[in-house]
């Protein structure tokens, strides 16, 4: 599954949408609002979501917030869950298994 995030209505979500598409992301959370907000239902539904096992894709870590310490926080939060994370624009996975093979995605 996956997360997308632009910060205005004049932005689109289709680059995003389209390298999550083909990253095999099925299901799909979406914002449209700053990542320096708190309250964004899109982030929120899929932290409710996410179930032990699960991969989370994203297209850049900065979609999960807009400072470093909220995308920690939502890092941690995810990896606590034994959730995988996967930032396609850096290649980054994150997971929290005791023996990780962590899965990697690339664009």
């Amino acid at each position: 599954m996956g997360y997308v995030r632009v910060s205005t209505i004049t932005q689109t979500l289709d680059q995003q949408n389209e390298a999550l598409e083909a990253a095999g992301a099925t299901k799909t959370f979406s914002d449209t609002m700053s990542g320096a907000r708190d309250d964004r239902p899109g982030l929120a539904a899929l932290m409710e979501y996410v179930r032990d096992g699960d991969t989370v894709v994203v297209w850049k870590l900065d979609r999960l917030g807009r400072n470093t310490l909220h995308i920690l926080e939502t890092v941690k939060a995810l990896t606590d869950r034994r959730v995988t994370l996967a930032a396609l624009a850096c290649l980054l996975s994150v997971t929290n298994d005791e023996s990780p093979q962590p899965a990697v995605v690339r664009p």
